[in-house]
């Protein structure tokens, strides 16, 4: 039983991590996914790219609205629920400067559409993993007792997490490519140096560390999603060992569900603050190359 109570606590801290890790992905998505639409060109008078930009960040900030208003009613609406109103209305209102940020800067509404989508996805995760039942309508009357609304948080939560999974694999298996094609290179090079100064070698000496350090990370990000499929499936449990090995499962699902819950509120502020850092860092470091022209917040 030891065993599993050492694993289920490191399974614990590595899904934490891997919910950082997680953040910069959808973050850096979200930049992606407008810059690879925006610049899309279209025959017609009114640019297709453009509309899909509004029906989806629409789409995503009604179901978040959506979500707000059903987290209000099932997790805030008793007078005594004073905590989880505040969390559900900073969600909220936070959605809001970051919305005005990102077009001020000229990165358009889908970001922030889908930064603020998450960010309620989580505080919808935390506040139902509220063991209080006064302040949460779907709460089982039995701690370990399995509802839908568990079930689908779970399957939504599991879903996110492999698209992420599936970014760093992919990031994996190109750095990976690079790296072999390299080496192939130089390779052929070292037999036949025809052009040997074209290059200078320092900068690809550079260019394959840069690639290697990549598939390290890459590899980390694997590692801590394996550890967070094991913790949402196991919905943080933690196995409390005893001496006549009885486990007391009521006060261990209410403190993983409270643990849950403080991770998840914790997710959706780093969230607003690194996807704020990324709008607001180029503006403050002009000298370093974001990949985007310096008079973007004129635009």
């Amino acid at each position: 039983m030891s065993f599993f109570f050492g694993w289920s606590i490191v399974s614990m801290i590595g899904a934490t991590l891997f919910l950082l890790v997680q953040i910069l992905i959808i973050i850096h998505f979200a930049h992606a996914w407008f810059e690879a639409w925006i610049g899309k060109e279209s025959p017609c008078r009114i640019s297709i790219w453009h509309a899909l930009i509004l029906f989806f960040a629409f789409l995503f900030f009604s179901v978040g609205i959506v979500m707000t208003g059903l987290m209000i009613w099932l997790y805030g609406s008793r007078p005594q629920c004073h905590l989880n109103r505040v969390f559900i209305i900073s969600t909220f209102l936070c959605g809001i400067p970051i919305t005005i940020l990102s077009i001020l800067r000229g990165k358009g509404i889908l970001p922030p559409s889908i930064i603020f989508l998450f960010a309620t996805f989580s505080c919808w995760s935390a506040v139902l993993s509220d063991p209080d039942q006064a302040c949460n309508l779907l709460a089982p009357s039995n701690a370990n007792q399995i509802t839908w609304s568990r079930v689908l948080t779970i399957v939504v939560s599991i879903a996110i997490g492999l698209v992420s999974l599936v970014k760093a694999a992919v990031s994996t298996g190109s750095s990976f490519s690079e790296v072999i094609l390299v080496k192939r290179k130089h390779s052929v090079r070292d037999v036949d140096d025809t052009d040997s100064d074209e290059d200078d070698p320092m900068e690809r000496l550079k260019h394959l560390l840069k690639q290697r350090r990549e598939i390290y990370y890459s590899l980390l990000a694997l590692i801590l999603a394996s550890l967070y499929m094991a913790t949402t499936l196991t919905n943080w449990q933690i196995m409390t060992p005893s001496w006549d090995f009885q486990f007391d499962r009521s006060s261990q699902s209410v403190a993983a569900h409270i643990a849950m819950m403080i991770v998840k509120l914790l997710t959706v502020f780093i969230l607003y603050g690194l996807f704020t850092w990324s709008l607001v860092a180029p503006l403050i470091f002009r000298h370093r190359d974001f990949g985007e022209d310096d008079d973007s917040w004129e635009k």
